[in-house]
């Protein structure tokens, strides 16, 4: 049985301090949170990694590791999917990339599906399970309905589902997959609400966002849709504030990509460390900027090898 929501939409509007903002009024440094996994010779993950073990370098200047926390293995995973009518054409292939990560789930992996269309449109059809068959089953029932899509209440109801599970297990890694064109009606709670509520707590989310169907060029009318300019800047906020990635789907997209952006979000979402550093903001409020890492050798002199996002987007928050 399907269980609603909507009513947690008015009661949770508690907002926490934002960590991926500026660290102060006159500062142009920026925290950032980045997925890292260290393996050895036999590629067999490493545990017990110092940030003074790491060299973490941006555009190929190094950048000291202010934190690491590492987590155990086994993911929760919350699966978030836009109902919406204007995402109709887009079921079948929400349907088969939700499949597709279900398949992929590991030995401790938990999931959790929630559809979505307006803020009283909010509800679970999976409730916490590692059985593929439910999970493959409720994503087998998703359908459409109208309304003003809800994409800010939808994360922000998973995120604070996500930190009530695991209050007591700060060593157990979560995120949010969110599958949706990314385009935000009407939402009881704002932007910044959602990206302070991220950015307080580790829960990043990973957005498939399917922008084909939206508009390339604002017509000024009150009921014009979102365009894929303003939905890739709060896809990439989105991600830059909760640690995660977006990813953009449009008309060129094929399905070995749509493999490609679920592969890559789960070797992030199973990565053991994440790491922070200070990213200098004064030139841009975004830019990608090219990462690498390297980790010292073990004790006895064994090799060990850092593996990190290739690239980051810097997409700092409105004020």
């Amino acid at each position: 049985m399907y269980r609603h929501l909507f009513v947690a939409v008015f009661l949770l509007a508690a907002v926490v301090s934002v960590t991926a903002q500026r660290s102060g009024p006159k500062s142009d440094k920026v925290a950032v949170r980045v997925n890292l996994i260290v393996l050895d010779e036999n590629s067999e993950h490493v545990p017990g990694i110092k940030a003074s073990d790491i060299t973490l370098t941006e555009n190929d200047v190094a950048q000291p590791v202010t934190s690491i926390r590492q987590f155990a293995s086994g993911v929760d995973i919350a699966l978030v999917i836009d109902n919406s009518g204007s995402v109709r054409r887009r079921m079948g292939e929400f349907e088969k990339i939700g499949k597709r990560l279900v398949a992929d789930m590991m030995p401790g992996d938990m999931m959790q599906i929630i559809r979505f269309v307006t803020s009283d449109q909010i509800e679970i059809i999976a409730e916490w399970t590692d059985d593929p068959a439910s999970l493959r089953e409720a994503l087998e029932l998703l359908f459409v309905e109208g309304g003003q899509t809800a994409v800010y209440d939808a994360i922000y109801l998973a995120a604070e589902n996500l930190i009530e599970r695991n209050k007591n297990r700060p060593d157990r890694k979560q995120a949010i997959i969110l599958l949706s064109d990314g385009e935000d009606r009407y939402s009881f709670h704002t932007e910044k609400q959602l990206f302070n509520l991220l950015s307080g707590n580790q829960v990043p989310v990973f957005t498939i966002a399917f922008t084909k169907d939206l508009p390339r060029w604002d017509f000024n009318s009150p009921n014009s849709r979102k365009t894929v300019g303003e939905v890739t800047r709060f896809v990439d906020r989105l991600a830059f504030v909760s640690g995660g990635t977006s990813y953009l789907v449009n008309e060129r997209s094929n399905d070995e990509q749509l493999r490609d952006f679920a592969n890559e979000i789960l070797s992030n979402m199973r990565s053991q460390y994440v790491v922070t550093y200070q990213a200098d903001t004064t030139k841009k409020t975004k830019s990608v900027r090219k990462l690498a890492a390297t980790v010292a050798d073990g004790p006895d002199g064994e090799k060990r090898r850092a593996v990190i996002r290739n690239t980051i987007v810097i997409a700092l928050p409105k004020k």
